[in-house]
């Protein structure tokens, strides 16, 4: 078997019949097209459905997630100096998660001046609150929890994403089974954090294991496991 690695291309569309792929690379106006004999998506298996309308539209749920970056002077609050992350389920904050990412590396110009936060806002995916408003939420959190102070703010950066977590309903495994069966007639496969679609199944760590055995079905024929069952065994220390 041939395998054709291609980078910055972006996949334009999936013509399931012809066995294509439309790919566009950066600078080109027109896609080139791409014969595959396998195809494994990693991209929303929602948005390859609809893309290839190779079955009905899924019915399954998935949320947003806002990300907001804090960078800060030090020192660090005495709050967060025993911590590396924490979880909030507390409705008086936006975030769900903040990360001391400076624990983490060298992730700032300077780790003797300054240190950093990396906090999540997950909402519905047709909450109509801005970026914008969520910074101005995040900010104001994390001084009402005493974890950092505004006059040591040195800048802040925010990203949305419009994909954050898969989410598990009482259908999905249905809705799933429904979309594999039609994807795979035709050598399709749809496998990491979206392209399976399996929140209990999508940590990094999972998902270089599906990629892994997905090779080893393809190539040697043995059964995959951590996307068919949810559950991996991985090696540790």
């Amino acid at each position: 078997m041939d395998i054709s690695i291609k980078f910055t291309f972006q996949v334009t569309g999936v013509d399931h019949k012809e066995k294509t792929v439309d790919v566009l690379e950066t600078g080109q106006t027109q896609p080139t097209k791409v014969s595959y004999d396998v195809l494994l998506n990693t991209a929303p298996i929602d948005q390859l459905v609809n893309n290839t309308q190779i079955t009905a539209p899924l019915d399954i749920v998935h949320n947003k997630v806002f990300i907001v970056g804090v960078g800060l002077r030090k020192p660090m609050t005495s709050f967060l100096e025993k911590f590396t992350w924490l979880y909030f389920p507390d409705r008086e904050v936006p975030f769900f998660r903040v990360t001391i990412l400076s624990r983490y590396g060298e992730v700032t110009p300077d780790s003797d001046k300054y240190w950093s936060v990396m906090c999540e806002c997950a909402r519905p995916i047709d909450d109509p609150i801005t970026e914008e408003e969520m910074v101005k939420k995040t900010l104001d959190g994390l001084v009402i929890k005493d974890m950092i102070t505004r006059g040591a703010i040195e800048s802040v950066y925010s990203i949305t994403l419009p994909y954050g977590y898969p989410i598990p309903t009482p259908n999905r495994d249905r809705e799933l089974a429904r979309a594999h069966g039609e994807l795979e007639r035709h050598q399709i496969y749809s496998r990491g954090r979206f392209g399976g679609w399996k929140y209990e199944a999508s940590n990094q760590d999972h998902c270089f294991i599906q990629g892994k055995e997905f090779i080893d079905r393809v190539i040697l024929g043995e059964p995959e496991k951590v996307y068919k069952t949810g559950v991996a065994t991985i090696p540790r220390g």
